[in-house]
């Protein structure tokens, strides 16, 4: 069941470039489901679309942990689990 009001981002962090894929120029998006508990934080983080490098997956995770949600809501307006899909990418400067 899909909640009536979904979740919304209020606070995100930048997740830690692995310094190895940094130095060879390496660049990726890691695809993440995150489940959003009742008060807004992430209780899972699951790679559903790798970028094809370890380091870099654990740290789009990792990151994903610190995000910060306004929760989503039923019809009735109680705050309530919820599934999303995130994208993080990785990009040099």
């Amino acid at each position: 069941m899909r909640p009536s009001v979904p979740p919304r981002l209020i606070s995100s962090v930048e997740p830690a470039y692995p310094e190895r894929l940094r130095r060879d120029g390496i660049e990726g998006v890691v695809r993440l489901r995150l489940i959003v508990a009742t008060d807004g934080s992430v209780e899972s983080a699951e790679v559903v679309d790798s970028s094809g490098y370890d380091e870099m997956d654990s740290a789009a995770r990792s990151a994903a942990y610190e995000y910060t949600f306004s929760p989503a809501e039923n019809s009735a307006g109680d705050a309530v689990r919820c599934a999303i899909s995130t994208s993080v990418r990785f990009q040099l400067n």
